[in-house]
């Protein structure tokens, strides 16, 4: 099960904490010109401490109000791997992926028990 394909739009993940970038995002937006996203880098930061600018609010300046990434085509790569494991949802308090994991434990509890 791919945990990333059952995360809901809870924002929960993308304010108040820090979208770290990594050399392969860069190289990407360069490649496809998206130079509203690289002007969105923190210059606050440098080498691979890149930041993505928050909003006064604290929010990623990609979020959309209805809890979806401006940018998701493209994204960060820490954003396109987010959550990894039950550890961050708890984290995060994403009570969707946690309620899914569940359920994913269950069902996998359940096959233990049916197979001889």
């Amino acid at each position: 099960m791919n945990i990333l394909n059952i995360c809901s739009p809870c924002m929960k993940c993308c304010i108040g904490t820090d979208i770290r970038l990594i050399d392969e995002d860069i190289s990407r937006w360069e490649k496809e010109d998206r130079l509203d996203i690289l002007l969105a880098i923190n210059p606050h930061f440098g080498g691979s401490r890149q930041l993505i600018k928050k909003q006064d609010n604290d929010e990623c300046i990609f979020l959309l109000k209805d809890g979806r990434c401006r940018i998701n085509g493209t994204k960060p790569y820490i954003c396109k791997i987010f959550p990894q494991s039950q550890k961050q949802a708890d984290v995060f308090e994403c009570t969707y992926l946690i309620k899914e994991l569940m359920a994913k434990k269950q069902l996998d509890a359940d096959d233990a028990i049916q197979s001889p």
